[in-house]
């Protein structure tokens, strides 16, 4: 994190504007995790008018980190002081604008959110962490396997295009590859992992 040498009056200011803020509105469902989210677009409306009262705003710019897409959140106080996060660097899923544009994406609202203290998404990894033991309870279940060792069908290949969530209308195969990782470590579905991971299987192949 980066800050301006001068930066009293931008602590006081951004000091109230975090008391007043509260988390985005999620608005948008994910049918696989059956939980909300709060989309880009609803979390900077969220925020813009309290950081406005309080004499700040946010910018976000695109950089380029060894070919892969990067973005980093820069708040700005009316009087010319600034903090700035480090580049938040993602891997997308294919190398045309499409796949770098969705990472773009991601990478806005998870830093947005991280520089702000919000959070636009309900705690999936907490219900996912308050059953560690079950795995280990209960190891042979032959359920597990099959749906691990069963490719999905062909309906939901490389070519299945997403119907909610961040990357809505975006094919299987053009998500970026941290996002694949998050719901294949947090998902609680068994159908939806083994598209996952047949998906990251197929990548690295």
């Amino acid at each position: 994190m980066n800050i301006s040498e001068k930066n009293a009056e931008l602590y006081k200011a951004l000091t109230a504007a975090l008391a007043e803020l509260t988390n985005p509105a999620r608005t948008a469902e994910n049918p696989f995790f059956k939980s909300k989210y709060a989309p880009l677009h609803s979390t900077l409306d969220a925020v813009r008018a309290i950081l406005g009262k309080h004499g700040l705003a946010v910018m976000q710019s695109a950089q380029s980190s060894e070919g892969r897409p990067a973005i980093v959140t820069c708040i700005i106080h009316e009087s010319g002081q600034w903090i700035k996060s480090e580049p938040l660097v993602m891997k997308p899923s294919k190398d045309d604008p499409q796949g770098h544009g969705g990472a773009l994406t991601y990478a806005r609202r998870y830093s947005l959110e991280a520089m702000l203290g919000i959070c636009g998404d309900e705690d999936d990894d907490a219900n996912y962490a308050t059953q560690p033991s079950k795995p280990k309870a209960a190891p042979p279940k032959p359920a597990q396997p099959t749906v691990a060792t069963t490719p999905p069908s062909a309906t939901y290949g490389p070519d299945y295009i997403l119907r909610s969530g961040p990357h809505s209308g975006t094919k299987l195969r053009d998500v970026p590859v941290e996002w694949l990782n998050e719901q294949y470590a947090t998902t609680s579905v068994p159908a939806w992992k083994a598209i996952v991971r047949a998906e990251l299987e197929r990548r690295k192949g």
